[in-house]
């Protein structure tokens, strides 16, 4: 499922749910989560609340699609997002640390300081 928002007769927000994918399975996750993940928005509208409206958004659109519970992540020093996310209703429930091996294997370990925040909201 996608989210555009259009202003001024242009795309100046983009982002996605992401169903039975690789990183939810990754997550530990399964079929009944849903991921908000690759939000975009323009450098000229930032700070004016796209990303908070888009994770509200995406949210609905996931509860009315029937999903148990949504997650996002985002990198540690991702301030911006993490405020988003908190603003949006999710709250965070620690952080994962991937290991990619070969392009092939990942190991994911749940770590006090790893490279990515988990947030959630369950319904």
């Amino acid at each position: 499922m996608g989210l555009l928002v259009r202003a001024h007769g242009r795309i100046v927000h983009s982002a996605y749910v992401l169903i039975d994918n690789k990183t939810l399975r990754v997550l530990g996750l399964d079929r009944s989560s849903a991921l908000l993940a690759n939000a975009s928005t323009v450098h000229h509208y930032r700070g004016r609340g796209c990303q908070t409206r888009s994770v509200a958004t995406r949210i609905a659109m996931s509860m009315e699609a029937g999903f148990d519970q949504v997650v996002a992540e985002t990198a540690l020093d991702n301030e911006h997002s993490q405020r988003a996310l908190l603003s949006a209703g999710l709250r965070s429930v620690g952080t994962v640390r991937l290991v990619l091996l070969l392009s092939v294997l990942v190991v994911r370990t749940e770590h006090p300081r790893g490279r990515a925040a988990l947030w959630d909201v369950c319904f």
